[in-house]
């Protein structure tokens, strides 16, 4: 027969329940709007000063908690948002990370990923490919 084997662990106990998608935002509307995410850019090019392409940990860290999050959701940011795991923000990751915190404070849940949307949304603005 073609049945898949059955799983050893009973996953279905644990699965999260799938949600439904969100409202649609209004039309002519961006994911994030783009003045937000170019307002993170200039925080991150006053951290980069020598313009290296890279957020120090620490300070990147210390703005991400003037967010006031618990540290729970704070680390789930900095995964989404730091796509290579290089453990330092290059600028369109650290716009990534801004515009989720800001979702999260708006009582938004954290996605599981980081939203395509978003990512290219914030690579435009960076101007980064």
């Amino acid at each position: 027969g073609n049945s898949a084997p059955e799983a050893s662990a009973p996953l279905s106990a644990t699965a999260p329940v799938p949600l439904e998608p969100p409202p649609l935002p209004p039309p002519n509307e961006p994911p994030a709007a783009f003045a937000e995410l170019e307002r993170y850019l200039l925080m991150f090019q006053e951290a980069d000063p020598d313009g290296m392409g890279f957020m120090p940990p620490e300070i990147a860290r210390e703005i991400l908690e003037t967010s006031q999050l618990p540290p729970s959701d704070l680390s789930h940011i900095w995964h989404l948002s730091d796509a290579d795991g290089d453990g330092q923000l290059a600028a369109p990751e650290f716009v990534c990370a801004m515009a989720l915190a800001s979702r999260r404070r708006q009582g938004l849940p954290l996605p599981a990923e980081l939203p395509p949307d978003l990512a290219a949304a914030a690579v435009a603005v960076t101007g980064h490919h």
